[in-house]
């Protein structure tokens, strides 16, 4: 793992011509690459020459931490009886002509041996269930088993960890004198393009607060008390965006290709909180505009079949080569890199289907890769592998989240906030969006007579890492498990609004 070369290379990048000095974090992805390559790698130590350039080098880079210049490092190696005898060596390097491309291949190449110290975390922790397996020296079997659960998901997460920072189209470092700005530019227009973006279907939460939609690589978490419409919400994010036809990427005059050649567009719906008939029943309501009592009544009378109510949803939502892929887990069953599993087996063949956008309903009801002391800090830690899945596959992930007992405290017209968020504030430190939904007046929840009329639901953005924050609002049809736009409150239900 560590060699003589290694070494060396080292030397040449922290006493390299003056032309080509480190940045802070490139010494500390030094130091932190020795750290872990000791505690993962090797038990021993090096040979006493070796361990003498790699203490010298470990030095170096704290004392450049610590605020130190590369005149005091040199004066300060010269005098030392540990590690004069380097001297000579680093005055070489000082001298020599290490470019600017060499230079920057030596700092990737340090970046990748750190993802992949992280990468072998797991390695010891492996080795001793192996053992443990091969003596039997266990209790139960049970134990095993999520002891090796435990493993898995850590290696599962340090895995994504690692693709997502030796990502070669990821700019991770720019120098506003000397870099060009391609590569940012590039990476712009993919971020904001309409193309990227999934739109959540609310016209003003989608031009106002969202640049299109929901943007790749971010994490939207939507909070609200039980029985608000989290799980409605987040299903008619994925129906709409599903039945949204993609702007094409390539024009030609006012004419553009049609979506024969590109692959089906996957929206995938995760849920902890309803069984997938259940998710099912409200899709196919929201769909058809019917309550659930009228898809039954369709079931038993004969009008409505298995074969019909296919040829019907295939029929609405073939002019869009999209799906919606349903997943149902038990609740407190998976964690972040069951996610991205998911994900990774969706998009197996990418010319035929990919993942869009991930809803998962919701938050809470996860567990973390790795198990932490306190409850608030595993939702911290769920809400990072989220994020890391987001950045890497390069999608968005939309989520929901409980609010605390003070929500529910809240009478007519009073706000409800990001504060109320339940049990751990980190979910939104970390979360790029975040939203709180709650009714507008909470008793009145039907019209005139015995005409249902839905309710007035207010989104709150509290955080926006991309803009703006500020309120809109929809209309929440539950008996149909659908909510209205404004525009469309309007339209259905003009007749009966009062003027």
């Amino acid at each position: 793992m560590i060699t003589e070369t290694f070494l060396n290379g080292c030397y040449g990048l922290l006493f390299g011509p003056s032309n080509t000095q480190l940045e802070m974090s490139d010494y500390r992805d030094l130091l932190t690459f020795f750290e872990q390559s000791k505690k993962h790698f090797y038990e021993g130590d090096l040979p006493v020459d070796m361990m003498n350039k790699q203490q010298l080098i470990q030095k170096a880079c704290e004392h450049m931490i610590n605020g130190g210049t590369m005149v005091e490092l040199i004066t300060s190696i010269s005098v030392s009886e540990k590690f004069k005898e380097n001297i000579s060596l680093i005055k070489l390097y000082e001298s020599g002509q290490l470019n600017e491309p060499d230079h920057g291949q030596w700092k990737r190449t340090i970046q990748k041996l750190i993802a992949f110290c992280k990468l072998n975390a797991t390695y010891k922790q492996f080795d001793k269930y192996r053992e443990i397996v091969r003596d039997g020296t266990f209790d139960t079997i049970d134990e095993v088993i999520n002891e090796f659960v435990d493993i898995v998901k850590t290696a599962s997460s340090t895995v994504a960890d690692y693709e997502l920072k030796t990502r070669s189209d990821l700019v991770s470092s720019f120098n506003t004198r000397s870099d060009g700005v391609d590569s940012i530019i590039c990476e712009i227009r993919k971020k904001y393009s309409k193309t990227n973006v999934v739109p959540s279907g609310i016209p003003e939460l989608d031009t106002e607060f969202l640049n299109g939609g929901f943007q790749p690589s971010r994490v939207h978490l939507f909070g609200g008390t039980s029985g608000s419409g989290k799980s409605v919400l987040l299903m008619n994010f994925a129906k709409r965006a599903a039945m949204m036809t993609p702007p094409s990427p390539f024009v030609i005059g006012s004419e553009s290709f049609g979506m024969d050649d590109t692959p089906e567009r996957v929206f995938l719906y995760v849920t902890m909180e309803n069984y997938v008939y259940e998710t099912w029943v409200r899709l196919y309501c929201s769909l058809f505009n019917k309550t659930k009592e009228e898809m039954l009544h369709g079931l038993s009378s004969g009008d409505l079949t298995p074969e019909s109510i296919r040829a019907e949803i295939n029929e609405l939502m073939a002019p869009y080569n999209s799906s919606i892929q349903i997943e149902y887990f038990p609740a407190h069953s998976i964690s972040p890199a069951t996610i991205s599993s998911l994900v990774g087996k969706l998009n197996e063949n990418p010319d035929q289907k990919t993942v869009k956008s991930v809803y998962i309903d919701y938050l809470d009801l996860m567990v973390p890769d790795e198990r932490k002391e306190f409850y608030r800090l595993e939702l911290g830690e769920i809400m990072s592998g989220l994020k890391s899945i987001a950045a890497n596959f390069e999608i968005p992930i939309i989520t929901a989240t409980q609010l605390n007992r003070e929500a529910y405290r809240k009478g007519k017209g009073a706000e409800i906030g990001s504060d109320m968020i339940s049990e751990s504030i980190q979910k939104l430190f970390i979360a790029d969006f975040s939203a709180m939904m709650y009714w507008d007046n909470p008793t009145d929840k039907t019209g005139s007579q015995d005409v249902y009329m839905p309710q007035k639901v207010i989104l709150k953005v509290d955080k926006n890492r991309d803009g703006k924050t500020g309120k809109t609002h929809i209309y929440m049809n539950y008996p149909q498990s659908r909510f209205l736009t404004q525009q469309e409150h309007v339209d259905e239900y003009q007749v009966l609004l009062k003027i």
